[in-house]
């Protein structure tokens, strides 16, 4: 019987020993090379949820394009988007407040793309801002923490000569 129980406390043991944290904490930002990990690192530990943010960040940066990315992504819209144009001479071109339904119109992932180089950096607000740019344009999303809601895309914008 003693040793039942000990095989049976070992097996507990171990099973225990194999659980990691939470599956989502093992989320690894999948495009972007070093430039966005780094970035990334020096922001994570003084956002909340930070790896509901980092999951955000990796739908809209890395992920190539798909159903399910555009479900989730247009699941974290804000009420209301704020999309920006650019171009040359840094002047803004359009503006507008969009309602999540229109913005949905308006989220394209960067799909990975190697021409950009990605980057994340905080505000002063606590807003992540994440960037890819190339020799011709930089495009990018601020994401905002909104208590229990958590993370969601407050504003698009996009640049290019």
């Amino acid at each position: 019987m003693r040793i039942r129980s000990a095989v049976a406390a070992y097996l507990l043991f171990g099973l225990a020993s194999c659980q990691t944290t939470r599956p989502e904490a093992r989320i690894h930002l999948s495009c972007g090379g070093e430039t966005l990990r780094k970035s990334w690192a020096e922001l994570e530990d003084r956002i909340p949820d930070g790896t509901m943010a980092k999951a955000l960040a990796n739908a809209y940066l890395c992920l190539p394009e798909s159903e399910s990315q555009l479900h989730y992504l247009h699941a974290h819209l804000d009420e209301t988007v704020e999309f920006s144009t650019y171009s040359t001479g840094e002047l803004e071109e359009e503006r507008e407040i969009l309602s999540r339904e229109a913005a949905k119109g308006e989220i394209r992932g960067f799909q990975g793309s190697k021409e950009f180089e990605y980057s994340a950096r905080l505000t002063d607000e606590g807003d992540v801002m994440l960037d890819g740019r190339n020799e011709a344009c930089i495009e990018g999303i601020t994401l905002t923490h909104r208590g229990e809601t958590g993370w969601l895309i407050r504003e698009l914008g996009s640049a290019c000569d």
